[in-house]
């Protein structure tokens, strides 16, 4: 019963029909199916259920943010009852946490809860994309932004950039040039968000695929893939289309031999470098880009006025007038370094060790799927990097996919290891990416 209702969960929080019917909304759906799910899965495991699989400290690690956070807002603002607002604004994330590590504990629960997201991604898709192409005048599956730039312009039909001759008129006179950008509800409400959650589920629609059964991969793997890819592009959304190359790269550098991968993967990543030179100077001429980077530095300041805890979570815009625009400077701008650390760990020790099953040369069944749980999280790393998602449900889905699935290995006989220095590693890509961050405001400034 509780894996059903987990299930049932997971449906809602894609779904959201609590906002499609906003006269539900006062029943407080969400946390009323999260309690009673929560319940039956206890007591499913007390009476002799299937047994959660918890030999990680990914849900160590997870857990203890959650709970970080709502103290940062107790320490950070001296008020006591903002942690208990801040753990019911996390609540969402923190029962599709714990609902998946409870009751996914075999490869079998693990394809059912795949093809329940899938189906309600499926569905937003077809909502948000119907929407798109229709004459709809207002939709909650898509919004009306101002134009970025060709790539905003690239699919719309009929409809070209401006031309040189037209960009040198008077900047008064010009009329913006206003297109869609698809969404969906809940977290994700942002077309951002929205390319970000669809990079990291392509790669997990290969877990379905079958050699030798054409019109199987067609359908249930080609098909939705194609679907997916060209509604990250009605989103509009650079950060995405970045996310959704990383995952490509990283796909070839696994079709790569044992002895190639770590030196061109270890290449690649030394070549992302340059891309952060071009950045500066891109951001000078972008006030989007600019405006992001002024927000990082703003976040560095934070980090310094408030460095064990932060400034809260949720409250970086009582300091800022925007978002930072990173998951990784809102962290521990909110947090501080602890937080930060917490949250870093999470994620970190979750890839380390399903990397460590991807990267098993002799196991043919077990290390394909733990590399596309690999590319997932690559997909939202990166997409990461661009967006202030440090506490959204899809993060906490993908860590914990990873989790429940190398737990499953391990029960099965498999050897899933962690690196002996793994907490040293964690403290130094920590104090890494603050140095990169503040290497990068300061050579914008």
């Amino acid at each position: 019963m509780g894996f059903a209702l987990t299930l049932i969960y997971v449906a809602f929080v894609f779904l959201r029909p609590q906002e499609l019917h906003p006269e539900y909304a006062i029943y407080q759906v969400m946390d009323v199916l999260g309690v009673v799910a929560l319940v039956s899965s206890v007591f499913s495991i007390l009476t002799g259920g299937s047994k959660p699989l918890l030999h990680g400290l990914e849900w160590r690690f997870g857990l203890a943010f959650i709970l970080w956070s709502a103290f940062s807002v107790a320490a950070a603002v001296h008020w006591f009852g903002g942690a208990y607002n801040t753990l019911l604004l996390l609540s969402t994330s923190l029962f599709t946490f714990v609902l998946i590590m409870l009751n996914v504990s075999s490869r079998r629960r693990l394809v059912a809860l795949l093809v329940v997201v899938w189906i309600c991604v499926l569905a937003l898709l077809a909502q948000a994309i119907s929407a798109y192409y229709s004459d709809a005048e207002q939709s909650p599956f898509f919004i009306l932004a101002k134009s970025r730039g060709s790539i905003d312009l690239m699919t719309d039909e009929g409809v070209a950039p401006p031309s040189p001759d037209d960009a040198a008129e008077d900047d008064a006179s010009a009329q913006p040039i206003i297109v869609k950008r698809i969404k969906a509800l809940g977290f994700l409400a942002d077309p951002n968000d929205f390319a970000q959650a669809l990079v990291c589920l392509i790669p997990l629609l290969w877990m379905a695929w079958r050699r030798h059964r054409p019109v199987r991969n067609v359908f249930l793997v080609l098909v939705p893939a194609a679907t997916a890819l060209w509604g990250i592009l009605l989103t509009r959304s650079r950060g995405g289309m970045v996310a959704l190359a990383s995952v490509v790269v990283v796909a070839l550098i696994y079709r790569l031999g044992p002895r190639l991968r770590r030196p061109v993967g270890i290449t690649a990543l030394a070549m992302t470098a340059p891309a952060f030179v071009g950045l500066f100077g891109y951001a000078r001429a972008d006030a989007s880009s600019a405006s992001r980077l002024e927000a990082w530095a703003t976040g560095l300041q934070m980090l310094k006025w408030y460095p064990i805890w932060g400034v809260g979570s949720g409250f970086f815009t009582d300091h800022h007038e925007r978002v930072a625009h990173s998951s990784f400077v809102q962290c521990f701008a909110e947090t501080g370094v602890v937080g930060y650390y917490l949250w870093l760990a999470c994620l970190l020790v979750s890839l380390m060790r399903v990397s460590s099953l991807a990267n098993s040369t002799d196991n043919a069944e077990w290390a394909p799927w733990a590399r596309l749980l690999v590319l997932s999280m690559v997909g939202f790393l990166v997409a990461a990097l661009f967006l202030s998602r440090t506490t959204s449900p899809m993060l906490f889905f993908v860590v914990s996919l990873q989790a429940v699935y190398t737990a499953v290995a391990e029960g099965s006989g498999q050897d899933v290891r962690l690196p002996r220095f793994w907490w040293a590693t964690v403290l130094g890509i920590e104090l890494l990416s603050v140095i990169l961050v503040w290497m990068t405001a300061r050579a914008y400034y």
